[in-house]
């Protein structure tokens, strides 16, 4: 029995082909855009960063805080060391990423006063 090896063209396809770098590239384009549909070379809207931050500072870290600090009992369901040293951390980490991926309207309201406080107009996106 003489078996021949197929070529590389006929079984996988070759990143050279048109049609395959034309779908990684949509992809990665995809991948780039966030929820929002604004894209990554887009500039950036620092007041609406500005009010993430501020109410992800203000209102979810405290909240998150005071429940990670309810569940820090003894026994078996108690906080590790490393979560009694880093939960600080993986709180600020945790509320950032809440305000970013939930629509929260005071965010945009709050962004949108800050823009009128120093005059300057909705971001182009």
């Amino acid at each position: 029995m003489n078996i021949t090896p197929a070529s590389n063209s006929t079984w996988m396809p070759s990143l050279s082909q048109p049609h395959l770098a034309e779908r990684q590239r949509s992809f990665g384009q995809a991948l780039a855009t966030d929820r929002r549909g604004r894209g990554a070379d887009l500039e950036v809207d620092k007041e609406r960063e500005a009010a993430e931050q501020l109410i992800a500072t203000t209102f979810i870290e405290p909240m998150l805080r005071e429940a990670r600090e309810v569940r820090s009992s003894d026994g078996p369901f108690g906080m590790t060391e490393a979560e009694k040293q880093f939960g600080s951390l993986m709180d600020t980490a945790t509320a950032k990423n809440m305000v970013r991926s939930w629509d929260f309207p005071m965010i945009d309201r709050l962004a949108r006063d800050m823009r009128a406080a120093t005059g300057q107009g909705e971001p182009t996106a």
